[in-house]
Order: structure tokens, then C-alpha cells, then sequence
């Protein structure tokens, strides 16, 4: 297997402190408003974060009712730093990667760098991204609304 074909890394700038990016990653009221790419929505969203905790998200496309539901287990949790988490969607095909966040001061906000690896093939690598860019978007441009 090609790691670099299975692996994506992407870097967002959060006009946002360290504390409430990481919030908005933990907190399951918070997730459900940003975590899902575009104009899909979070109709749940369990977090237990601590090490050894799981979290069950779901994704749901309002055009045609189609849901996703991805979950894991918290590897690392270093508040306001980092956080590490299994990734696998739920189904007869589970397969199960790593997602690494990590959080730094930048220019009055956050510069997050999020590391997704051990994907299935480079095609899942690539809807990955494409899926994590929209998320990110969506953490971006709405995270001046959380409190």
C-alpha cells in the first residue's frame, strides 16, 4: 500500500482562539453545527472525549435523506493542542483510519492542521478531502456564532 496515496493533510486558519476550535471539535452541541460538509446537516452528534472515549456523528444530505454515520475512539487529547481519534464509517465494510488534529496560535486565531491517514485506497483519500475541506469551511466561516 502507497501511505502517501492513503494519507491527506489540510491546513485551515480559524478566526478563533485555540480554546473554542477545540471546544468546537468536543463539544457535541457545537459539532452538530459545523461538522458536515456543504449543506448537509448533523442531526447527531455523542462525544465522550476523553482517551479511550467514542463519538458517533452523522451526516445527513437533505436532497435525498441519505445518511452517513461515521465513529471512533479518542487516541490523545491535549486540551486547546491536539487531538487523535479512529475514523470509520459505520457498515459491513468498516475500515478504520486515523484522524490527527492539531491546534497553534497564528495572527489572533487558530491555524489548525488536520492529518487524516491509514485510508482505505487513494480514492477514499481524495472524497476525504474533499468531504474535510467542506467541514472545514463550514467551522470557519461559522464558528463567530458559537458561545
Amino acid at each position: 500500500m502507497n501511505t502517501e496515496n492513503t494519507r491527506l493533510q489540510l491546513t485551515e486558519f480559524i478566526a478563533a482562539s485555540r480554546e473554542k476550535v477545540y471546544k468546537a471539535w468536543t463539544d457535541p452541541e457545537w459539532l452538530s453545527r459545523w461538522f458536515a460538509p456543504g449543506e448537509m446537516t448533523v442531526p447527531l452528534a455523542e462525544v465522550d472525549a476523553r482517551v479511550g472515549g467514542q463519538y458517533r456523528i452523522q451526516m445527513k444530505n437533505s436532497k435525498d435523506d441519505e445518511t452517513f454515520t461515521t465513529r471512533g475512539e479518542y487516541q490523545e487529547l491535549v486540551p486547546n493542542e491536539k487531538l487523535v481519534f479512529t475514523w470509520g464509517w459505520e457498515g459491513p465494510d468498516r475500515h478504520e483510519s486515523l484522524v490527527t488534529v492539531e491546534l497553534r496560535d497564528k495572527d489572533s486565531g487558530t491555524e489548525m492542521v488536520l492529518i487524516h491517514e491509514r485510508l482505505a485506497n487513494a480514492e477514499s483519500a481524495k472524497s476525504h478531502t474533499e468531504g474535510w475541506q467542506g467541514c472545514l469551511a463550514n467551522l470557519a466561516g461559522r464558528i463567530g456564532q458559537f458561545n
